[in-house]
């Protein structure tokens, strides 16, 4: 590729694909004999190296928001929100005050263990009553 930076720019925010840019130039300067060091780092390999860390660090900078992010829209409790939840937090944050404001203090609804729902299915009440049961035929030992 050389000087032409083009042909990289769309995969360079990969962090994979940044980090095989830099092996795949030290891997050719090794191959050829040339060292990298601390003097030759932002001409080696056309300046692909010193390109590619610095695409690295933009990335840790980017991703540390985007987790955070992420992992409100994507969350594993079910609590998942819409990807444009952030407006109306900015909207409520100056009006919270000191005490934070997002925990709720309502208590959670109980789970029902052992007990008789109404809604329960007959095959979800047999399959409950096997698996309280126990025994050699459950998947799971606990």
């Amino acid at each position: 590729i050389g000087l032409d930076e083009t042909p990289c720019l769309p995969y360079m925010w990969f962090p994979p694909l940044a980090m095989l840019r830099s092996l795949l130039w030290l891997t050719y300067g090794a191959v050829f004999g040339q060292r990298c060091d601390w003097t030759n780092l932002e001409t080696y390999g056309f300046g692909g190296v010193s390109r590619s860390l610095w695409y690295m660090f933009g990335e840790t900078i980017a991703m540390i928001p985007m987790t955070f992010y992420l992992e409100a829209m994507f969350a594993p409790s079910g609590a998942a929100r819409l990807p444009f939840f952030f407006p109306e937090d900015l909207k409520r944050w100056p009006t919270q005050g000191k005490s934070g404001g997002g925990a709720s203090t309502a208590a959670p609804a109980p789970a029902l263990v052992g007990g008789r729902d109404a809604s329960e299915s007959a095959d979800v009440r047999a399959e409950r009553v096997r698996a309280e049961a126990g025994g050699d035929n459950q998947a799971v030992r606990v």
